[in-house]
């Protein structure tokens, strides 16, 4: 499922096809390892990207380009470990663009259009060159025009880097820890300094979005049932969705919240990308008035989700717990995914 892309030029989309045929033949995930970590700044719009060479295992060969301090956050949580437990969910954490190598079959209709409009030709397996942006909450989606010109130099300099290493394995290593090889185009030639990257603030440390003061003012004041423990916890809804017309489609946020006792599930809140921590916030005001009553206990296991609440509970008296056992709530989740008949993000809207 994708969008053809308008506005790259014929020759835009030749050069990044010349580029991702100087890889393949290349065949850097021989020699390189996925940590093999090393920086290329866009010569358009000044974005440093991560570049990746992912395939030593021969799984899956693929260059990816993180994007800024986010794609690098993205790219660190994943290589944590921190979506072993998830791992279709890992692909809509990364925020990088990317060119891999499919199989025929596999291959996006679109793409495979493409590749037969620009008269080429691949045969084999693991030989067919797929372009695909990834940002977070979204489906995976073909490239706009700036895109496909940063990752035809990515991969154009990701080919002379992998030649480097191929010599010299040690020529990534930097003179100080945490230090990175970056390539920049600088008056009129590429050249190269060794860059410290920051990565983003997460966001369980961004301070959550203010509450309405007035609703929970008049909420507080209320005699509020008390009404048991409820376990709750953030997902992704496990089916794309389409916005506007045409627009790209995403993977809705959802705040799922079950009584602990019982396993009754309330009502989710869905949402878009970008919109769900006020949407929860409010969500959760929602549920409180509707019921006239606030749990006694808040279980959840999502840092970003107790900070989130954290404002909510204080006012209402409500213990907020951390806990990675929250049965009645997993159980809510498994059968909310057998109900769509899987368990994860769809391998079929996947690239």
């Amino acid at each position: 499922m994708a969008k053809t892309t308008a506005g790259a030029t014929e020759t835009e989309w030749r050069a990044l096809y010349d580029a991702a045929d100087e890889l393949k033949a290349l065949a850097p995930w021989d020699w390189m390892l996925d940590s093999d970590l090393f920086a290329v700044r866009d010569p358009e719009s000044g974005q440093i990207g991560y570049c990746c060479v992912m395939g030593y295992l021969g799984e899956h060969y693929a260059l990816a380009v993180y994007l800024g301090a986010d794609g690098l956050r993205g790219y660190e949580e994943v290589a944590s470990g921190a979506y072993n437990d998830r791992p279709a969910e890992a692909l809509f954490a990364q925020r990088c663009l990317m060119v891999s190598f499919e199989d025929r079959e596999r291959l996006d209709k679109d793409s495979y259009a493409q590749i037969k409009a620009l008269g080429r030709t691949y045969r084999g397996r693991q030989a067919w060159p797929e372009f695909r942006d990834y940002t977070p909450g979204y489906l995976p989606w073909q490239l706009e025009p700036p895109q496909v010109r940063f990752l035809t130099v990515a991969i154009q300099q990701a080919c002379d880097v992998a030649r480097r290493v191929r010599d010299d394995a040690e020529c990534l290593v930097g003179p100080e820890e945490g230090q990175m090889l970056l390539r920049a185009y600088v008056a009129g030639a590429w050249t190269e300094r060794w860059h410290r990257p920051e990565l983003a603030t997460p966001v369980a440390s961004e301070p959550p979005p203010p509450v309405d003061e007035l609703r929970l003012t008049r909420l507080a004041g209320r005699r509020l049932k008390r009404l048991g423990v409820w376990e709750v916890d953030r997902l992704l809804f496990p089916r794309a969705v389409q916005g506007e017309q045409g627009g790209r489609p995403y993977f809705p946020p959802t705040l799922l919240i079950v009584d602990s006792a019982s396993g009754m599930v309330l009502p989710p809140m869905i949402t878009e990308p970008g919109a769900w921590r006020q949407a929860f916030q409010d969500h959760v005001l929602d549920l409180c008035e509707q019921l006239a009553g606030a749990p006694r206990e808040i279980r959840l296991r999502d840092e970003a989700l107790a900070d989130l609440l954290a404002p909510i509970a204080n006012a209402l008296k409500v213990r907020l717990l951390r806990s990675a056992d929250l049965p009645a709530l997993d159980d809510a989740r498994a059968g909310l995914l057998d109900a769509m008949g899987r368990a994860g993000p769809d391998d079929s809207d996947l690239p």
